[in-house]
């Protein structure tokens, strides 16, 4: 009787799971946006932790008020130019101020995807301004947070997870209309791959406060006083808990088979930032023969910036296609060939990239040391060079089998043959070039407006005490 009255009634009940199935995919993104707010909380406490008891108070108001104003200026301008309509694969052109929120389907909106991608953007508004403590006043940290929020970092995302001239989703029409992606502009390329914002988030964010730091130069007075371990300790852990659940949300879907994916790309985040901790602190103690607790606290933060973007696209075992595919593209002559064959089959790509990562860490903070470099958490090279080695170890560490897995629309074999890494390097180039000259040109006014005198207390104003001093440590701060 039941089989005969579900015969009966197939289309009804098909029609009804994928309605209650749409429901559900909308709760798991909701739930993933709430797991990018944790994040966003962690690094607001990261920040919180590197600063002087006296700064704690600017840093959270700072701080709050760059997610108030990136939400809205996101709410307004962002989203539509990020997400609307393309047009000639720079910009979206429609749903300003969500008037097409309605566009997916009569019961399902575009607001929890809104929610989740603006929370992105929050974070790399707030992620700028860690690099530059003490450096900004509130006014003018909001003025660029406008612009960031409503030009810069939209278009970025346009380019490569909207339908813009870098997307997988291609901005240039076949003969049949449909968008292909650069170089080839057929199906034999898959466009730029950033899965969860190595280079739309982190390398954006990383090189406009790289550029901020050699700009306005270091800080009047730097504190002898150490971080706070504590504090850092907790803004890690809400950080690395964060990133599995935002990691996972970039699925977009659970259902169909999505929960695989899902599980592969926590699995790989949480491979890759080990072995970034691991190896981090290996370096640290060899060339310092100390531990440090810093090197740990950054080594998971370049950990989870560097698999961020490959995390859906890569193995956590097998040999990068890049190195020893068959033919390879990069051919080491015999028997040095067979090693690799033989080592890197057996080794965890995201593993390798863990390492990679910590590379990167230690060297970035030879570069600040080396060339004077103000940044007291180290976030403009943990976050600029950690995006652009997870951009670059993308297109060495993808496999064609596991882009197509992940729900990248063209079949190929970008990864093996070597243009996915092209692709990748190009990318992350215009990155750097777009964000790091509109942040420049910002940073060189305030510059120039502090040399002239013009407004010698709106940027970085001075402190009436040593920063040694018990009273300059719990006085309220003077950016305000």
């Amino acid at each position: 009787m039941l089989q005969a009255y579900v015969a009966n009634n197939a289309t009804a009940l098909s029609a009804f799971v994928n309605a209650e199935m749409a429901q559900v995919n909308v709760a798991w993104m909701l739930m993933c946006g709430f797991f990018v707010v944790a994040m966003l909380v962690g690094y607001v406490v990261l920040e919180a932790g590197t600063v002087r008891t006296g700064q704690m108070d600017f840093v959270f108001t700072k701080n709050f008020t760059i997610v108030c104003f990136t939400f809205f200026c996101y709410w307004i301008i962002g989203h539509a130019l990020a997400f609307g309509k393309d047009e000639g694969g720079f910009f979206g052109t429609t749903d300003f101020a969500d008037s097409d929120m309605y566009y997916y389907s009569a019961k399902i909106t575009g607001a929890h995807r809104w929610f989740f991608q603006s929370s992105f953007s929050a974070i790399a508004a707030v992620l700028l301004f860690t690099s530059l403590q003490e450096r900004v006043d509130l006014a003018s940290t909001l003025a660029y947070t406008f612009f960031f929020s409503s030009w810069v970092w939209p278009v970025i995302a346009h380019w490569i997870w909207g339908q813009g001239w870098l997307s997988a989703w291609g901005a240039y029409p076949n003969s049949n209309g449909v968008p292909r992606p650069i170089f080839k502009y057929s199906e034999s390329s898959n466009g730029f791959i950033d899965h969860a914002g190595s280079a739309v988030v982190h390398l954006a964010s990383g090189f406009s406060g790289l550029v901020g730091v050699v700009v306005l130069g270091p800080r009047k007075r730097r504190s002898t006083r150490e971080a706070n371990p504590v504090i850092l300790a907790l803004g890690t852990l809400l950080v690395w808990f964060g990133s599995f659940g935002s990691y996972a949300g970039w699925t977009v879907f659970i259902s169909e088979g999505r929960s695989n994916a899902a599980g592969k790309v926590v699995m790989n985040t949480a491979i890759c930032c080990s072995s970034s901790v691991i190896f981090s602190t290996l370096i640290t103690y060899i060339f310092d023969r100390k531990l440090n607790y810093m090197s740990i606290i950054n080594g998971v933060l370049i950990g989870l910036v560097a698999i961020s973007g490959a995390c859906s696209v890569v193995k956590p075992w097998s040999a990068p296609p890049l190195l020893c595919s068959s033919p390879p593209l990069l051919a080491f002559p015999s028997p040095l060939g067979n090693f690799c064959q033989g080592f890197l089959t057996l080794s965890r790509m995201a593993f390798l990239i863990g390492l990679g990562a910590a590379v990167f860490l230690f060297a970035g903070h030879t570069m600040l040391e080396v060339l004077s470099l103000d940044d007291p958490r180290e976030a403009c090279i943990v976050h600029g060079f950690g995006g652009l080695w997870g951009s670059w170890s993308t297109g060495i560490f993808c496999t064609d089998s596991n882009v197509r897995y992940a729900g990248y629309p063209n079949v190929n074999t970008a990864c093996r043959s070597g243009e996915q890494f092209g692709v990748q390097v190009v990318g992350t180039l215009v990155v750097i070039l777009w964000a790091s000259a509109f942040a420049g040109i910002f940073f060189f006014v305030i510059r120039m407006s502090e040399i002239r005198g013009s407004k010698p207390s709106s940027s970085r104003p001075p402190s009436t005490q040593p920063s040694s001093s018990p009273q300059a440590e719990t006085r309220a701060g003077p950016y305000f």
